[in-house]
């Protein structure tokens, strides 16, 4: 039997948005994105603010780093904020 390959996943693991007090209808969304693997990732993110598409980008992560990524949403109406990592891990 072969060695096990190693595990390579990432994940969401914070999000939280705030409101700029400078710009009416401005809000500021940050997702904190976290590569479990030993081998640096890219990942494509899309963020979606009540089922359309309102940022979509390529997330470069470093082995077993995190970063987070502000995302400008302008809006004066209320609904519901989904993000989203679509490439494949173990998971």
């Amino acid at each position: 039997m072969g060695a096990a390959a190693p595990v390579s996943n990432i994940g969401l693991t914070r999000a939280w948005v705030k409101r700029d007090p400078t710009a009416g209808g401005a809000w500021q969304a940050f997702f904190t994105v976290k590569n479990y693997g030993a081998a640096p990732r890219t990942a494509p993110l899309t963020v979606a603010l009540g089922g359309a598409v309102v940022a979509a980008r390529a997330v470069s992560l470093p082995a077993g780093g995190e970063t987070t990524i502000p995302v400008e949403i302008r809006t004066r109406s209320a609904g519901w904020i989904e993000a989203r990592l679509t490439a494949r891990d173990a998971i």
